[in-house]
């Protein structure tokens, strides 16, 4: 029997702890780590990049000190902890991503506190949610659900893209440096969600 990889979060404050519960020939060898959101944020943030095709080669990423390795190969990723290789196939690695993510947002925590002085939006291409690659949004108007103009990638591609999710932020909690960010060029029109949508989401 192969070898599956149980991960959940524990607590409902700033810290985390996650739990790995590793399940083979029936029994399961567990341990609890301590986390905190922004860490589970990023680990998420990667993981779903990973299976948009962000990554051309294999890359190694720690969760709550816990070895993770994208192959993108054959969309496989990898835990390595306790002398034990757990694989998850991108299916296996997206059902995952989308469990825990529902698990950080209903904890209610967000990196949000103080002045919006900035307001971040993280964005997902083509159709895959949960990707959030920062944008500013200088009107301070868009939200969560929205579809923007941005330019995106080495060429400046101007796309329109999901709004995952917001962040308003001060000088001390921006998600990414505010001199190198890229901003929202607009909000796509209904006729640009519904070419959209049906060009990725139906």
């Amino acid at each position: 029997m192969a070898e599956r990889l149980k991960i959940s979060l524990l607590n409902g404050e700033r810290e985390f702890t996650v739990r790995f519960v590793i399940e083979k020939d029936g029994k399961h060898a567990t341990c609890a780590l301590p986390t905190s959101y922004d860490e589970v944020d990023a680990f998420l943030i990667s993981v779903r990049r990973f299976l948009a095709g962000a990554y051309d080669d294999e890359a190694t990423i720690l969760f709550a000190g816990v070895e993770v390795v994208l192959i993108p190969d054959n969309k496989t990723v990898c835990f390595r902890f306790d002398n034990a290789t757990v694989k998850m196939d991108g299916r296996e690695a997206g059902e995952l991503s989308l469990a825990l993510r529902s698990q950080l947002e209903s904890c209610g925590v967000r990196d949000e506190s103080g002045e919006e002085k900035y307001r971040f939006v993280g964005v997902s291409p083509r159709g895959n949610r949960g990707c959030y690659y920062w944008y500013l949004d200088p009107t301070f108007s868009v939200c969560e659900g929205d579809y923007v103009w941005v330019k995106m990638g080495r060429h400046n591609t101007e796309q329109v893209v999901y709004v995952d999710g917001i962040r308003r932020c001060g000088e001390e909690n921006v998600p990414y440096p505010v001199q190198r960010a890229k901003h929202v060029l607009r909000k796509a029109t209904e006729r640009e969600i519904c070419d959209y949508q049906s060009k990725y989401e139906s």
